[in-house]
């Protein structure tokens, strides 16, 4: 009778922490009846087990720079009562449940909880194995949530590099001008190679531009390259790009075999006329540009 008041009085006073929304009492009626004649002074039965539920749900605290609240984690866990509780039995946590946490993270919290209870024997310790499991929770979720953190920092500061080939530059004081406004503008760095041109013409061909920076930037600039005027069609006329294409767009983490990393270069250069095909590789390697696709394409 005694084990029975206690087992009572124990999920009541959980009730009363945790709230009536968190706690469920699977035996609600067994649990009521024991409740009223304990009230009563009526004869119970020192038998009735007691089973329950309680629903630790973790939000987090602080906003993001949006003022948006972070997403929620919810961990379940699923305590049974003995009919010898707390006096002559010890309390059974009988599963520890959440989607939000790996297989091997839930078996870890759920054996810890079991060899903490497994020496408890004549005292209540519910409230203390749920403040233990919810402590370890939270303590898995936040890591958790600043390993995602790192990740999405480390994929922001991550650079990026991509190969662009232009036929042709009609107007290419202009169409250069042109770019490197977007190139500063965007903190690319840019270096453009492109055949030599002939004495008092405008036009220059063969045209090979590299960026290196941001991938968010780099996408930015070939959008621009596609959607606005940049150079003048043989009648003079503002025009689009239309014949160039995307040689490669990477990160400079992707090292491919038989290549070196594409080193870091900054600001916008054009590079001195390359007069062959043997000085535009030469210039092309030095950048360790030359190669694209799986490293056995080659630019020319």
């Amino acid at each position: 009778m005694d084990n029975l008041r206690r087992r009572v009085d124990e999920i009541e006073a959980l009730i009363a922490i945790f709230g009536d929304e968190n706690i469920e009492v699977e035996d609600s009626d067994a649990y009521a009846d024991a409740a009223r004649a304990l009230d009563a002074n009526e004869e119970a039965c020192s038998t009735t087990t007691a089973a329950f539920c309680i629903k630790c749900t973790v939000t987090d605290d602080d906003a993001d720079d949006d003022g948006r609240a972070k997403a929620s984690a919810r961990c379940v866990v699923s305590l049974k009562l003995p009919s010898g509780y707390p006096e002559d039995a010890c309390l059974d946590v009988v599963s520890i449940m959440s989607d939000d946490l790996s297989r091997e993270t839930v078996a870890t919290l759920l054996a810890d909880a079991r060899s903490r209870t497994a020496s408890t024997r004549g005292d209540e310790c519910a409230f203390e194995t749920l403040t233990d499991i919810t402590e370890a929770f939270k303590s898995h979720m936040a890591t958790a949530r600043a390993t995602v953190e790192n990740q999405a920092d480390e994929e922001v500061d991550e650079e990026f590099h991509a190969m662009v080939k232009i036929d042709h530059m009609n107007d290419s004081k202009a169409y250069l001008t042109t770019l490197k406004k977007w190139a500063d503008a965007l903190g690319l760095g840019v270096r453009v190679f492109h055949k030599p041109q002939s004495t008092g013409v405008k036009r220059i061909e063969g045209v090979f531009v590299a960026l290196w920076g941001s991938n968010e930037s780099i996408k930015t600039f070939l959008t621009r390259l596609r959607t606005e005027l940049v150079d003048v069609d043989a009648r003079g006329a503002k025009c689009k790009e239309r014949q160039s294409t995307v040689l490669c767009h990477r990160s400079s983490k992707t090292v491919k075999v038989g290549e070196n990393a594409v080193e870091m270069f900054e600001g916008f250069v054009v590079e001195d006329p390359y007069p062959d095909e043997d000085a535009l590789e030469a210039q092309l390697a030095r950048l360790n540009l030359l190669h694209v696709g799986d490293g056995s394409q080659r630019f020319v």
